[in-house]
């Protein structure tokens, strides 16, 4: 049986009704069954697997159950189970790996709605958004960083400066975790993702990386708002493909 299965004791076939789902843990139960949420039984069952995903029981990376194991956990159909996880794969939470399985890609759809969302925009008009998100990630960053924190942000950035692209791309995640909004750093990657925003070299960002770092070591929200802005206006140079207009990829 698969491992996540084996990790959860007590598993028993879940009661699917007309008005919601509700998975038999014990004992644990899915919350968002008790407020009679109406649809069909994929959609029921689609908000099933989501909730593993978001909830972390399925984490990123992990294998989810094979589609017999679903379809007996649930107690409907092979086709609704597969209906289900074909649409959270379009979501882009879920990965199908041939001769795997289906894996965890990510815990939110968010990323990916905000790239299709942001697609046919100018990058003038995203350039500014990406700017907002920045700006609001160093200042709550700036509020919430601790001094283990700042020791390993001063790291990141020295790194970078020695050339480390891995490093650079640390120190943005890090900012985006001390910011503690998982809103703002999925929209970050959403838009990211669409406009193919590479790392740029540790040398280009040098100088808004130690500004930051600073504001973030001061607790200074004004000045980490300003080095967030600069941080944005060094990194969008080093966007690829098409500068003018985000449209799909071929």
């Amino acid at each position: 049986m698969h491992q996540l299965r084996r990790a959860q004791a007590g598993v028993e076939p879940s009661e699917l009704s007309e008005v919601g789902a509700r998975i038999a843990y014990r004992p644990r139960q899915v919350r968002w069954a008790e407020h009679h949420v109406r649809g069909t039984r994929s959609l029921q069952v689609l908000r099933v697997l989501q909730d593993e995903v978001v909830s972390g029981r399925w984490p990123e990376g992990s294998q989810i159950p094979v589609e017999a194991e679903l379809s007996e956990w649930l107690s409907v159909s092979r086709s609704t189970v597969r209906e289900a996880v074909s649409t959270l794969v379009h979501l882009g939470m879920l990965e199908p790996r041939p001769s795997q399985g289906t894996f965890v890609r990510a815990r939110s759809a968010l990323p990916v709605a905000m790239s299709e969302f942001t697609v046919g925009y100018q990058l003038d008009e995203i350039g500014p958004l990406l700017r907002s998100l920045e700006a609001e990630a160093a200042v709550a960053a700036a509020r919430n960083c601790s001094e283990r924190d700042l020791d390993e942000l001063r790291g990141l950035e020295q790194l970078g400066r020695d050339g480390d692209r891995a490093a650079v791309r640390s120190f943005h995640d890090l900012v985006f975790t001390l910011a503690g909004s998982s809103l703002l750093a999925d929209l970050r990657i959403g838009i990211e993702g669409r406009i193919r925003l590479e790392v740029a070299p540790g040398a280009v960002c040098a100088p808004a990386h130690g500004a930051l770092v600073e504001a973030i070591a001061t607790g200074d929200a004004d000045a980490a708002r300003v080095a967030a802005a600069r941080h944005v206006e060094l990194r969008l140079p080093a966007v690829t493909g098409d500068a003018e207009t985000v449209t799909h990829p071929d």
